[in-house]
């Protein structure tokens, strides 16, 4: 039952995330972003997707705050991202690695599930996985209070747009300009 009529074209992007998320959560990608996402563009329209998105909302926040919430967490939880950088650069240059046995099977020379696919998921959880740092150490980091200058105000807007009561589409691309913006400036 739905909670509040929509759009059917709004309708099948929510359900086109959800099966996307759940098909990726076992392969290297963004699954469970995707599946919060799916989540996020069903709930006003559907009561049970609203049940599901808020408790994942604020573990996925609750996430985001620990890992950002102390100096010397900062550059621990900046290494996610980064490893996601290397390995999404690893299968871009389709790297070959020395041909070993690993528990009685072979490995190499190139690299497992080597792909678009693989590449293309691990190049879209760098992107949100660094958004997300940026936006998180912004917004909740040690030195979150103290933002000035046009960056600053910059970075403070892009956080807002995630986790404002109007994120959708429009500030997801606002967000990924002005993370863009703010890596450059900074």
């Amino acid at each position: 039952m739905t909670a509040r009529p929509g759009g059917a074209l709004t309708t099948l992007a929510g359900w086109s995330l959800l099966v996307v998320g759940v098909a990726l959560v076992p392969l290297p990608g963004p699954g469970a972003l995707v599946v919060v996402a799916g989540l996020r563009v069903l709930a006003p329209r559907h009561a049970w997707a609203a049940r599901w998105y808020e408790p994942a909302q604020a573990r996925a926040l609750t996430a985001v705050r620990a890992g950002v919430a102390t100096r010397p967490r900062l550059p621990l939880t900046s290494l996610g991202p980064a490893w996601l950088v290397v390995l999404s650069l690893a299968y871009t240059v389709d790297l070959r690695v020395p041909q070993v046995e690993v528990a009685g099977g072979r490995l190499g020379p190139g690299l497992p599930l080597a792909g678009t696919a693989t590449t293309v998921g691990l190049w879209s959880s760098a992107v949100i996985a660094s958004a997300l740092f940026v936006v998180g150490a912004v917004r909740w980091g040690p030195r979150a209070v103290g933002v000035t200058g046009w960056t600053g105000r910059l970075r403070v807007a892009a956080a807002r747009a995630v986790t404002g009561p109007r994120a959708g589409l429009r500030s997801t691309v606002v967000l990924a300009a002005a993370v863009g913006l703010c890596l450059t400036a900074s």
